[in-house]
């Protein structure tokens, strides 16, 4: 994991030395929910020595769409690519025709967003965890609760006050979910975000994803949620390979 960090950084650092203006400053347009995602000839690696995807062509669509494989075998790394939090290596992706290289940064982050239920909140309060900064009403935050039928997680907890720290795992994910979801995006991205749930918030939550409007992409051991999805794509071999 450190060396996929260092060599990131170094490209990174990389990007921003050649002086070149990476990205579009277009407008991703979605006119409705009818969105497809077109790989072609995508290839990702984290050094020369370990490339993970290799000559990726594939077109996703649907509205829940599982995207399942080992540990190890990319998963992740095809959602941060959607997401653009990765570039490729190689090759180019398409949101409904437009060249997501194109598009500016205020109007990806705008449309799509990727959620990773593994990792750690802001060692700061609830609130500022959920909000980010954005003006956001705390009734909106309990009406996305009872939403999920979680209020009861939160029973008695002071939102503005209490640590991440003193969070249960649900809990924390939960939190990922209400500030993923309290802005409406065309394209959601949630990578394990079912981990550490007990199966009747579990249940409540995975029904609560499934019922927001756009594209929602759930990368996923989970059985449960994979049977649940209307398309099933599987990484494997440096490959997606659609399997239902």
């Amino acid at each position: 994991m450190l060396v996929q960090g260092k060599v990131a950084q170094e490209k990174l650092y990389n990007i921003l030395e050649s002086q070149i203006d990476l990205y579009g400053n277009k407008s991703l347009v979605i006119e409705n929910d009818d969105i497809f995602i077109n790989f072609d000839l995508v290839s990702y690696d984290y050094d020369s020595n370990s490339k993970i995807l290799k000559d990726i062509s594939i077109n996703i669509c649907g509205n829940n769409i599982a995207l399942s494989g080992t540990n190890g075998v990319g998963k992740s790394t095809i959602g941060k690519l959607i997401a653009r939090l990765y570039i490729p290596d190689s090759g180019s992706i398409e949101i409904n025709g437009q060249n997501l290289i194109d598009i500016s940064e205020e109007s990806v982050s705008k449309n799509i967003i990727y959620v990773d239920g593994r990792e750690s909140l802001f060692s700061s309060s609830v609130s500022d965890n959920i909000k980010l900064g954005r003006n956001i009403k705390d009734e909106d935050i309990y009406d996305t609760l009872s939403k999920l039928k979680a209020n009861s997680i939160f029973q008695n907890l002071d939102f503005e006050n209490i640590s991440d720290k003193q969070l249960s795992l649900g809990q924390m994910q939960i939190i990922k979910v209400l500030r993923a979801t309290l802005s409406a995006k065309k394209i959601y991205i949630f990578d394990e975000i079912t981990n550490g749930l007990d199966e009747c918030v579990k249940q409540n939550v995975v029904d609560y994803l499934f019922g927001l409007k756009g594209m929602k992409i759930f990368i996923t051991h989970d059985k449960e949620v994979i049977s649940k999805c209307e398309k099933e794509y599987t990484v494997k071999d440096m490959k997606i390979v659609r399997r239902r």
